[in-house]
């Protein structure tokens, strides 16, 4: 009887540990998924840091053209401007969500630490 006891006790055991097990590859699941949404962001931030570069060279070209010329192009320098203040709040956005993701994988690898040591 005391080895059924025993027994019992191991198989319960056992149990635990594979569901522990199975919860750490979960998290691991979840932080790679975080690290994946990371690398798309952090393309998505080159591409719009390369396209605020672009629209501030045109910027500068423009600012050259008006020196030369009559103020007849200043519509289509505002439009610039709308989309230069877009660009730049588009990237806020996608650092504060980079951030996001950053501390949710954070806490993800302190789950994960949580759950090896059990």
């Amino acid at each position: 009887q005391e080895i059924s006891k025993v027994e019992q006790e191991i198989s319960k055991v056992e149990e635990e540990a594979n569901e522990t097990s199975a919860s750490l590859q979960e998290v691991r699941r979840e932080i790679q998924s975080v690290d994946v949404n990371i690398s798309h962001m952090e393309e998505e931030l080159a591409t719009l840091i390369s396209t605020r570069h672009t629209v501030q060279k045109k910027q500068r070209l423009h600012d050259d053209v008006d020196l030369q010329r009559p103020r007849n192009i200043q519509d289509y320098k505002s439009s610039d401007i709308e989309n230069h203040k877009y660009l730049f709040g588009k990237l806020d956005r996608l650092k504060q969500e980079k951030g996001r993701l950053l501390e949710e994988k954070d806490h993800l690898r302190q789950k994960e630490d949580h759950l090896r040591q059990e």
